[in-house]
């Protein structure tokens, strides 16, 4: 098993949760068994805020905790974990989460590279995906290619969830499709808007691009006519909300002073 941190200097300096993001770091760990290798991917936030770890954080908790705790396993037992087992090792720490997100990834990844994994079936998955605990149609955009169960389970995922009324806290209107998922105490306690957050600008347009794709690539016309009313919905938004001015492109709108600054 093998980890790595990356680090990509932004064109563009951002500000998001309260801090200005120059530099994008993602931690990568790569793991081989049997011939069969999987990846695994997390993007942390460079500093802890909002009671999320930062990149540090989860470095500290992979190497102290989880890695070690993982090979024990592969030690004892002659091979690596199934991925479904890897919660068993999260704890109280804030980024234990993360931590152990990532070898699910690449353990689930080997799984599904060996076939003896289907993703339909399991998603939404119930561990974090990149950078948060987060669902979205951006962030499966081109890893469904290994499957495209992957791709089918989104979809279905992504419409169960679209927003159907307006809610101001949660930058929701009808048609949108959601930016974010997150099942932690301050999600829950309605401390931050992020239970069910959809102040995103691009979500919605992705889900009709991977609902097309989806069906160039498989065929599958009974999966995308299930669909249709939140693909219809979907676009209904991108004419009514998602371009305010009428000129053709989308623009970002929060509601609230609490809703992301994009």
């Amino acid at each position: 098993m093998t980890l790595w941190r990356e680090d990509v200097q932004m064109a563009h300096p951002v500000l998001g949760a309260a801090q200005r993001h120059e530099r994008r770091s993602r931690l990568l760990v790569r793991v081989e068994d049997e011939g069969v290798v999987g990846w695994g991917e997390v993007s942390p936030q460079p500093q802890a805020v909002n009671g999320d770890p930062g990149l540090d954080d989860v470095v500290t908790e992979l190497e102290a905790f989880v890695i070690p705790q993982t090979m024990d396993i592969a030690r004892r037992e002659g091979e690596l974990p199934r991925w479904s087992r890897l919660h068993l090792l999260a704890g109280s720490r804030r980024a234990s989460a993360p931590a152990v997100a990532l070898i699910e990834m690449a353990l689930l990844d080997r799984e599904v590279r060996r076939g003896t994994v289907h993703l339909d079936d399991l998603w939404p998955s119930r561990f974090a995906t990149p950078s948060q605990a987060t669902v979205s149609a951006l962030d499966e955009a081109t890893e469904w290619r290994v499957d495209p169960a992957v791709a089918r389970g989104v979809l279905r995922y992504l419409a169960a969830n679209q927003a159907t009324a307006p809610d101001p806290d949660a930058d929701a209107e009808p048609g949108k499709i959601l930016h974010e998922v997150r099942h932690g105490e301050m999600a829950e306690l309605k401390e931050v808007p992020f239970r069910r957050y959809y102040g995103s600008v691009d979500a919605t347009p992705l889900f009709v691009m991977l609902a097309g794709d989806y069906l160039r690539r498989t065929g599958d016309l009974a999966t995308v006519q299930a669909l249709w009313p939140h693909i219809a919905a979907a676009l209904d938004w991108i004419d009514r909300f998602g371009d305010r001015d009428g000129d053709g492109f989308g623009e970002y709108h929060r509601m609230t002073q609490t809703g992301l600054a994009n």
